[in-house]
């Protein structure tokens, strides 16, 4: 058994090293992600053309036009337009490409991307492995790779010097749910940074929502979150927790295990737009666990065999778009004894 680092972390290059036969203190990736989302499409009017599949489920999105009365003969009102798309939040993800590495070895964490998919927030290690910092990239288009960022000024002071952190994007890019944490701590308080619009800066809330444990994924509607917690303090074993409201403005309450894969060592959740798919690090690799309902358990876990564990180099920390269709990960390589080499990819399905 891998002896785990710390709880936050992705312990992703634990995994390489274990692997490998050298040590297994070394540091490993945290894991942070965030439940990026999608809008639903309109219902159809009454006497109308009847719209197509919209959006996800569950919640509903925008009405389409309540048909009128019928004319004195004449014909019927006009209904709503169709809908978006459903969500398939399904099917294997492709060979990833590489955006970026990082500077001399630094670890890098938590990537979580807007609903646009052009600025990634990320935690990088400072220069000596003492500090961490937010680090915020973008892009013209989605198509374009995203290069190495800049620190997010004003979550310079968001964290007590030394402390890790992860956080996650809500789905529309106004809020980041984050903690800060130690590599003993099991549980901590849950904060929120929000901004106006996508060009104003982030304004810390007072108020902390909630204690959980590192790598908070927020659902689309923000009221369950999934997390990396402890399960064996002992044996620094990790598992994932989930957590629920009532409403927005409410701290989430104790946690609860995931129905379906309470027995999983999985670390790092990411949950799908529609609620419906989790992905999660677990054995050096990518894992996701499907629901058929958000009322229901989730399955037996199916591996990504292009994110899968390969000899030296293992994938950890997803973050899955809005449209499900293209998911974020920390990438660790090792290519000697004191050479680990963090990045961060991304593959789409």
């Amino acid at each position: 058994m891998v002896r785990l680092a710390g709880i936050g972390r992705c312990v992703i290059a634990t995994c390489v090293i274990a692997c490998s036969g050298g040590s297994t203190t070394d540091n490993a990736a945290t894991g942070g992600t965030g439940g990026a989302s999608t809008g639903m499409g309109g219902d159809a009017g009454k006497g109308g053309v009847t719209s197509a599949s919209g959006g996800m489920s569950p919640g509903t999105g925008g009405n389409g036009s309540t048909a009128g009365a019928t004319a004195t003969g004449g014909g019927s009102a006009t209904g709503g337009g169709a809908g978006q798309a459903a969500l398939t939040c399904k099917g294997q993800f492709g060979v990833p490409r590489l955006h970026f590495d990082s500077d001399a070895g630094a670890e890098l964490a938590s990537p979580t991307v807007t609903p646009d998919e052009l600025e990634l927030v990320y935690t990088v290690e400072t220069s000596g492995g003492t500090d961490w910092r937010f680090m915020r990239a973008t892009r013209a288009s989605t198509s374009a790779l995203f290069t190495a960022g800049a620190p997010v000024s004003e979550l310079e002071s968001a964290c007590a010097t030394g402390l890790r952190r992860t956080g996650a994007f809500t789905s529309d890019g106004l809020r980041l749910y984050f903690v800060c944490y130690t590599d003993s701590s099991q549980v901590v308080p849950l904060r929120v940074a929000r901004r106006a619009t996508r060009a104003a800066p982030f304004v810390i809330d007072a108020m902390t929502y909630g204690t959980v444990a590192p790598s908070p994924s927020p659902s689309r509607d923000e009221l369950e979150l999934f997390s990396t917690q402890q399960v064996d303090p002992i044996l620094n074993e990790l598992g994932l927790a989930r957590y629920t409201r009532t409403t927005r403005e409410q701290a989430f309450g104790s946690p609860s295990p995931v129905r379906g894969l309470e027995s999983v060592n999985g670390a790092t959740p990411t949950l799908s737009p529609d609620g419906l798919e989790l992905l999660f690090y677990v054995g050096g690799g990518i894992v996701a666990a499907y629901r058929p309902s958000l009322s229901e358990a989730f399955g037996t876990p199916v591996p990504f065999t292009s994110l899968a564990q390969t000899g030296s180099e293992v994938f950890g920390a997803p973050e899955i778009s809005q449209d499900c269709h293209t998911v974020y990960v920390i990438h660790v390589v090792r290519h000697d004894a004191a050479d680990l080499v963090y990045s961060i990819m991304s593959a789409s399905r």
